[in-house]
């Protein structure tokens, strides 16, 4: 029984690796994106004559729902 929970263990710490390791990679591409888009912005601020205090806030829809979390499946 200990050689069973030994392998388990071992399973669940090279999954949680694998996990961390993919938000990990995942984090980057989002700062790399948000690197991106912000360079972008600002060049087309820089071309159009605008400043960045001319920014328009989006609205929120009316209605819309809160977002939440969940671990239950039936409810995504």
């Amino acid at each position: 029984v200990e050689q069973l929970v030994g392998i388990g263990s071992e399973w669940a710490v090279f999954g949680l690796h694998c996990g961390t390791t993919a938000l990990e990679k995942s984090a980057r591409t989002l700062r790399l994106a948000a690197r991106t888009l912000s360079t972008l912005s600002r060049s087309i601020e820089e071309k159009g004559g605008i400043k960045p205090s001319d920014e328009e806030a989006v609205p929120a829809e009316e209605g819309a729902p809160e977002p939440t979390v969940t671990a239950d499946p039936s409810k995504l």
